[in-house]
């Protein structure tokens, strides 16, 4: 049933496959063909059965995302209703919040995290992010980077930009040697 009522139709199973397992839930069933499985293969069944049980009757302490596309659209209406921090992985930096107004992503997968004041553009940041995680406990989310291949020369990195950071650079881009914070923002 899971496999057949994926949301995504590109990742629903043909009936032929269907049809294969109710022919196999039918062996399982029928306890004279049910000897003839290998444990091997029953073993794995039953775990794959039991562990969704599991993770049903349970909520874990911190949930973790991949796919860009889930990422980015999660994302969207998040980031600008945000506090936003970066934390540099590679030195001793504090962690900085940054003003975030806008998130956009472009064909490339390449995000963009903008501030705007008074309709004018102040900050530019770009990110390409790899892994999204979201503890429970905390509510708060943390954005594991890649590395940006290509960047226009008007950006520098966020680790240069460390002792000048202020509005000295309108353009920013961040590597896998930052991290990305999002935490709510705390009512005033």
């Amino acid at each position: 049933m899971e496999e057949a009522t994926f949301e995504e139709m590109g990742k629903r199973i043909s009936i032929q496959k269907c049809i294969e397992y109710l022919e196999l839930q039918r062996k399982i069933l029928n306890r004279e063909e049910y000897e003839l499985l290998s444990n091997e293969f029953v073993s794995q069944l039953l775990y794959d059965e039991y562990s969704k049980k599991i993770i049903a009757c349970s909520k874990p302490d911190e949930l973790t995302y991949k796919d860009a596309a889930i990422i980015t659209h999660m994302l969207r209406d998040i980031i600008p209703i945000s506090n936003i921090f970066v934390k540099s992985l590679h030195s001793d930096q504090n962690i900085k919040q940054i003003q975030i107004t806008d998130f956009q992503v472009g064909m490339d997968g390449i995000c963009k995290l903008l501030y705007y004041n008074k309709g004018i553009k102040i900050k530019e940041y770009l990110l390409n992010i790899s892994k999204m995680n979201y503890s429970n406990y905390s509510s708060v989310i943390s954005l594991e980077l890649n590395d940006i291949s290509l960047v226009d020369e008007g950006y520098i990195a966020y680790s240069a930009a460390g002792h000048g950071f202020g509005n000295e650079y309108p353009r920013v881009y961040f590597s896998s040697g930052e991290k990305i914070i999002i935490k709510r923002k705390e009512n005033l």
